[in-house]
């Protein structure tokens, strides 16, 4: 779905959120004080909502899941507040759901959208389970209970099966992460403290809470890691910082203002509020698409300006290669197919069709060199496995025996996978195209935040070839050299046991602004 589409669907919801709420909670329907704590909650998440969507201006498919789930979230804390059968049965439909799709979300966040073991497994545990305790509950009450116990029960199972099997990188993200999640813990449990003392002696004031707790935990400790710095909007390249305060200020006072003389409850505070958010939300799309289409001189240097740069000049470099692929490939793709369907002789189509053969396999390497396309569904393990295999193939008048050894939990973060992967394809191709041995070893492994990568084989050649050689006779190995000292690494040439050249790659994985990267891509 394009990105328009999906703001404006976002923006859709925000609204219709909005009136759903203005319409259950009429006047002398709720009771003021079980109905403050759902409010807030649901302000604060479609306050969240706007944010990220408003920031999130390539499109990020994993940005997009976390709002749609917080809209999941939004609408079970606010049938919370709905006393109608419809809305009692549309909050227990959603339970079910929103259990499943946190589950399989967190999962694929910590683990950045790759591949990792049981995930097939556990994510039809999971979905199954899901429709069992759907379809229950258009049986019976008891029914529903039974099945929905069972589909928590699997998928604590599961996602504590995956905690386990994969203990060392959540250490890993408990390292690099566990001062967001702390601060995101002591904020929410400080804040329910507070409230519990305020309200001890209003009755029924602790009404749900346990839900809300989940909800909030949730969404505050992925906020937290995947926005460690405060992103830019739309808004903040028209206003400087001091004159978006006044404007709050301003508004803050409307507000008072306005609900004093009209007489309004709090829930007139809330509604105006969200309008007041929404209306920013509507305001940032639209300028958005304005900034899209043309450049203002106007606007004053910031984060969301240098993106907005960075997008554009990503989309001339896309659009350059897309032109390079009509003028210098499409063309020659199209005369070939002419040329065979005025051809009769065999022999000419035969080679017509070897050429286009050649010319297919050569756009999918420079597809793949441009920008490696890793399977999500494979382990970097197997990923890696399908690299050197197909590295080989690429050489078919050549017999090297290949192993590798790494571990099958193997786990690199963001961008460190695809930098690995861009190492062992170079050094691979080095050893196909120079070695005259019969052997090539692959190790990788990575051991408390620290890659260990070697490529050896048993060729004639030593180490003093390279080393003493011109950087540029040796121009992968010199990038490759450049890029591991630019990320604080080392890589030493040395001569391998008994003969040949082995290639030794450390270097450190951090991991502090991972997340901020993987949903920034």
């Amino acid at each position: 779905m394009k990105p328009r589409k999906i703001k404006l669907l976002f923006l859709a919801n925000h609204l219709i959120t909005m009136l759903y709420i203005a319409n259950i909670t009429g006047p002398g329907r709720l009771s003021e004080s079980t109905s403050l704590v759902p409010y807030l909650i649901s302000t604060l998440i479609l306050l969240d909502i706007s944010y990220i969507v408003t920031c999130n201006l390539k499109n990020n498919k994993m940005l997009n899941l976390f709002c749609g789930l917080l809209a999941l979230n939004c609408w079970y804390i606010v049938f919370t507040l709905d006393p109608s059968r419809a809305g009692a049965v549309a909050l227990t439909a959603l339970g079910p759901v929103i259990l499943c799709a946190s589950a399989r979300f967190t999962l694929v966040f910590f683990f950045q959208d790759t591949g990792y073991q049981y995930k097939r497994f556990t994510g039809i545990l999971m979905f199954f389970t899901c429709i069992g305790s759907i379809i229950g509950l258009f049986i019976s009450p008891r029914v529903f209970a039974f099945m929905f116990g069972i589909q928590f029960l699997i998928t604590v199972f599961c996602f504590f099966l995956i905690l386990i099997k994969h203990h060392k990188r959540m250490g890993f993200v408990w390292k690099n992460e566990r001062k967001s999640i702390l601060t995101s813990f002591f904020l929410i449990f400080g804040s329910f403290a507070l409230y519990c003392i305020l309200t001890a002696k209003v009755p029924g004031h602790l009404e749900n809470f346990g839900v809300y707790l989940i909800v909030l935990l949730f969404f505050f400790n992925i906020h937290a890691i995947s926005f460690k710095k405060s992103k830019s909007t739309p808004l903040s390249s028209v206003f400087h910082k001091k004159q978006a305060w006044i404007m709050f200020l301003f508004f803050a006072l409307a507000v008072i203002l306005i609900s004093y003389l009209l007489k309004f409850s709090f829930r007139g505070y809330f509604l105006i509020i969200n309008l007041f958010i929404w209306l920013v939300f509507l305001c940032n799309i639209m300028l958005e698409q304005n900034f899209r289409i043309q450049k203002f001189s106007f606007l004053h240097p910031g984060s969301y300006n240098k993106v907005l740069e960075q997008i554009r000049r990503e989309e001339q470099l896309k659009a350059d290669f897309s032109n390079y692929l009509h003028d210098e490939v499409l063309q020659d793709v199209l005369s070939l197919k002419n040329l065979m369907s005025k051809s009769g002789d065999p022999k000419v189509q035969k080679l017509i069709l070897s050429t286009l053969d050649d010319l297919n396999g050569n756009i999918r390497k420079q597809m793949q060199d441009y920008h490696p396309a890793l399977v999500n569904s494979l382990t970097l393990k197997e990923n890696y496995q399908n690299l050197i295999e197909e590295t080989g193939r690429s050489f078919p008048y050549r017999t090297i025996i290949t192993t590798f050894t790494c571990p099958d939990d193997l786990f690199l973060v963001e961008p460190y996978h695809l930098i690995i992967y861009r190492f062992i394809k170079e050094l691979a191709t080095n050893v196909y195209k120079h070695s005259k041995g019969n052997y090539m070893w692959v190790t990788l492994s990575q051991d408390k935040g620290t890659i260990h990568l070697c490529v050896s084989d048993n060729g004639t050649s030593c180490a003093d070839t390279i080393l003493l050689s011109p950087t540029s006779d040796h121009k992968g190995i010199s990038s490759i050299q450049e890029q591991t000292l630019s990320l604080c690494g080392e890589m030493k040439i040395q001569d391998n046991t008994p003969r040949g050249i082995s290639v030794h790659i450390t270097m450190p994985m951090k991991g502090e602004h991972s997340y901020e990267s993987f949903v920034s891509r």
